[in-house]
């Protein structure tokens, strides 16, 4: 047994930086393939591995024949008149169709997932809510154009829509040769898929074409460890790799199937009734048992909810090495408790328009920075922190977080004027995450919070960071969430309003956190207000807390006070 190569790394600085800029300098070169050329690669080398798998119906599929059902995906779609650059959705497919249907589309230049989509495919657990929505589109559709509606279950088969079956059959009129011409057209700049902004900073909904570079290259740096051994007669051992549904994580069901295609790691798809919910914590621990999961390409949720779970010594969780940590998302803490469980885990550190920003590296981070770090630049990308006059920053002083390379987006889609304000002309290329962060002198960013998130302070005016208050709370066992808030107020500047979350069967007053906060604070610093929710509101997949929700929220209490006095 020969041990394979370890992933590639961003190389370490080679002396100490004085400003805030890293350089991901890697010996290994970017992947110039297409997700249809790294497919038909994989094909061609080991077409009898196991590519995908799902836990809840227990289906699978070789790369070879996933290979086979796409092209036979590609030419339906081209046979209904679908061209590339045009939308495709899943609806909730949560089996093995997935891949194929997903593979298919970006074969021929297709974009996977869209709410305003060219050919629809509707899977086991669609909801019927959706399918008036998806008619009254396909109505106001030019007549020379119809929206291709496909059902990829027969059990649940709808009337007007295709059988899978026969919507693949169709594609047999396409022949070779037009197929290939059409492949041949796809670019590795061409948009693969779209990731939707759930909102949680911003009050417009974003739609960020991301392309296949971009996906190819995540999937070749990203992951944190190579556990592959090949024998001497070439096969590879399975390596499991958990895939949470797409009903449960739009976004992670696009990156997670062509990191598995690029590491030949097999992906595994889970049951649609795992989600982000502790309740679902053995729903998790009974899947990575069963199935032998060795890295967790889902959200840290279930991570952490396993961690505290008493009864995680029922499972066997042993072969679980690796798991995506969220940079803006975990506390030092929680993360220092995962890795001494899952010591192969890392952090990622990114947004919809720039996937890949920073990642902590198992070879070049050490572990106190892979504990309270958000990592370096991915390989082949910059990193700077900028101040208000857009300046790279000394090493250890605060600025915006931004990005350089492959790893941002194309744009918005079908938004010029939108996509013109985060990648100007002014900005060379730069991505501004709106985060602040410091760096030090290896090129490790810390994440301090959000640039928005910065409040004025009453009767002083000054400038302070929220994390200088939450940080208080971090090692607050009571505490599952906090976050501050600053609301307008032309007599103040802002009214600073802190907003706590306790852990379930806890409990925290008002007056315990005003004295916490004065045991630790200047009266300049000191909240204005506090609130204690039951549940913070959370949008999309991965649960993020919605700020512009807490806001409206706060808006309308201090509304009610100020009306009562």
């Amino acid at each position: 047994m020969t041990t394979s190569k370890p992933r590639p790394e961003s190389l370490p600085p080679s002396s100490p930086l004085k400003k805030s800029y890293f350089h991901g300098a890697c010996a290994e070169p970017l992947s110039g393939k297409t997700i249809g050329e790294v497919l038909e690669h994989e094909a061609e080398l080991y077409p009898d591995r196991i590519a995908f798998k799902t836990h809840e119906f227990n289906e699978e599929i070789t790369v070879k024949d996933l290979h086979l059902k796409a092209i036979k995906v590609a030419k339906a779609l081209l046979r209904s008149n679908l061209k590339k650059g045009d939308l495709v959705i899943a609806d909730n497919v949560t089996d093995i169709e997935y891949f194929s249907l997903y593979c298919g589309a970006l074969l021929v230049g297709m974009i996977f997932i869209s709410m305003k989509p060219r050919a629809v495919f509707i899977g086991r657990t669609h909801l019927q809510d959706a399918l008036p929505i998806y008619k009254q589109y396909s109505d106001s559709l030019d007549s020379n154009i119809p929206l291709v509606f496909v059902n990829t279950n027969s059990e649940t088969f709808q009337q007007d829509f295709l059988h899978l079956e026969d919507f693949l059959d169709q594609g047999k009129e396409i022949t070779n040769e037009q197929f290939d011409r059409i492949k041949q057209q796809v670019s590795i700049d061409d948009a693969a898929v779209l990731f939707t902004s759930s909102g949680t900073t911003s009050d417009q909904d974003k739609s960020a074409c991301v392309s296949h570079h971009t996906l190819v290259n995540i999937a070749k740096f990203g992951p944190a460890k190579n556990y592959l051994e090949e024998s001497s007669t070439g096969d590879l051992p399975r390596i499991n790799v958990a895939i949470l549904s797409p009903k449960v994580d739009d976004a992670g069901a696009l990156i997670a199937p062509i990191r598995c295609l690029v590491t030949r790691y097999t992906g595994v798809m889970a049951p649609t009734t795992l989600t982000s919910s502790p309740d679902s914590v053995e729903i998790f621990m009974t899947f990575v048992e069963k199935e032998r999961v060795v890295v967790d390409a889902g959200l840290p949720f279930q991570l952490i909810h396993s961690m505290n779970s008493p009864h995680r010594n029922k499972y066997d969780l042993s072969s679980l090495k690796s798991g995506n940590l969220l940079g803006q998302v975990i506390t030092a803490k929680t993360k220092a408790k995962l890795l001494a469980l899952f010591p192969d885990s890392v952090t990622y550190f990114g947004a919809t328009e720039a996937i890949a920003g920073c990642k902590t590296s198992l070879t070049y981070s050490t572990l106190e920075q892979r504990i309270h770090t958000v990592g370096r630049g991915y390989p082949h990308c910059e990193v700077k922190l900028v101040n208000d006059k857009d300046q790279v920053v000394p090493i250890g002083e605060q600025g915006e977080i931004c990005v350089r390379g492959w790893a941002v987006f194309k744009g918005y889609y079908n938004d010029d004027n939108l996509t013109s304000q985060a990648k100007s002309l002014d900005k060379n290329g730069w991505y501004h995450y709106g985060d602040i962060g410091t760096m030090d002198e290896t090129g490790h960013v810390t994440y301090i919070g959000r640039k928005s998130d910065c409040v004025r302070f009453k009767h002083y005016g000054d400038t302070v960071y929220p994390v200088k208050i939450l940080s208080i709370l971090e090692a607050d066992d009571r505490i599952s969430c906090s976050k501050v808030v600053g609301i307008p107020n032309d007599e103040v500047g802002d009214d600073i309003c802190l907003c706590v979350e306790p852990k379930p069967n806890c409990t925290v007053t008002e007056d315990e956190l005003k004295e916490l906060m004065e045991a630790k604070l200047i009266p300049s610093m000191m909240p204005d207000y506090y609130f204690i929710f039951d549940e913070f509101p959370r949008v999309g997949g991965r649960q993020k807390v919605s700020i512009k929700d807490i806001k409206e929220y706060v808006v309308s209490k201090l509304k009610e006070m100020k009306n009562k006095d």
